[in-house]
């Protein structure tokens, strides 16, 4: 059995934001990249995400992502002590000079993301506008930060793709 762990960082607007790793095995992620291809591009280059991306809606394409996007929500309500709801997921797919605008997910109440695949010998980070936090990520690292806050990620400048699947949860009506 793993041990899960979940760190807190403070920010300079004294926000809290979850980072963990998720004990995803290789071979079972290996599925989900592969499906991240079948399912990206219903609206690439359409959104914030200037790159390759699933519909806001990922579990109406496939039903790949339902135990992990379930297993994110379970943390996601231990860090808002709430009870939540899905409201959208995606897939992105970062190609080289890929990047994502500066942008919130407001009124959201809680936003991850999850990442299927980074270089981990030169990550492209997720920049936090207003709080000057930066989030370096590694393969299978998740955060979880308010949908409030401000963020983007700069250009992908490797050649292996970074690839993630995000969303928004809100307060269980």
């Amino acid at each position: 059995m793993s041990i899960f762990i979940l760190n807190k960082h403070e920010t300079s607007l004294s926000v809290p934001i979850y980072t963990s790793e998720l004990d995803i095995i290789d071979d079972e992620r290996k599925l989900f990249i592969e499906e991240a291809y079948k399912v990206g591009g219903k609206q690439s280059f359409k959104t914030n995400l200037k790159g390759i991306m699933s519909s806001y809606r990922v579990w109406n394409q496939t039903n790949l992502y339902n135990n992990l996007l379930s297993k994110i929500k379970k943390i996601c309500q231990k860090v808002t002590n709430l009870p939540l709801n899905h409201t959208d997921a995606w897939v992105g797919i970062y190609k080289k000079e890929h990047y994502a605008i500066p942008h919130s997910h407001y009124p959201s109440l809680a936003t991850f993301v999850y990442y299927l695949q980074v270089d981990d010998n030169n990550p492209t980070p997720l920049r936090f506008n207003d709080s000057n936090f930066t989030f370096t990520p590694s393969t299978n690292s998740l955060i979880i930060f308010p949908g409030y806050m401000y963020h983007y990620v700069p250009k992908h400048k490797s050649n292996i793709d970074r690839i993630i699947i995000s969303g928004n949860f809100d307060k269980k009506k």
